[in-house]
């Protein structure tokens, strides 16, 4: 154990922490795989829905690939979600 003054002894968080080439101590906690992860699909996701997507709104009609299309409207959602919990605090 670190502390022990054994140049020998590992401290415990060394082994939960593994260090880096760069020498510093990596620390992925569950929340960051879970960014991988879903980024990972995100990438898989527009890989495989490149073709185009006929959007009518009103009487605006455009093409544009169907990942751009789901994109925006995740985006869209997202901020109006934002200011409505934004105006509630």
């Amino acid at each position: 154990m670190s502390g022990t003054g054994d140049p020998g002894a590992t401290d415990r968080t060394d082994r939960k922490n593994p260090i880096s080439a760069s020498g510093t101590k990596l620390n992925i906690t569950p929340r960051m795989w879970i960014g991988i992860v879903i980024g990972i699909v995100a990438i898989l996701f527009i890989a495989q829905n490149r073709n185009p997507a006929n959007i009518t709104l009103l009487w605006i009609r455009m093409s544009s690939p169907l990942w751009l299309t789901l994109l925006i409207v995740f985006l869209a959602g997202l901020l109006s979600g934002w200011l409505i919990a934004r105006r509630r605090k």
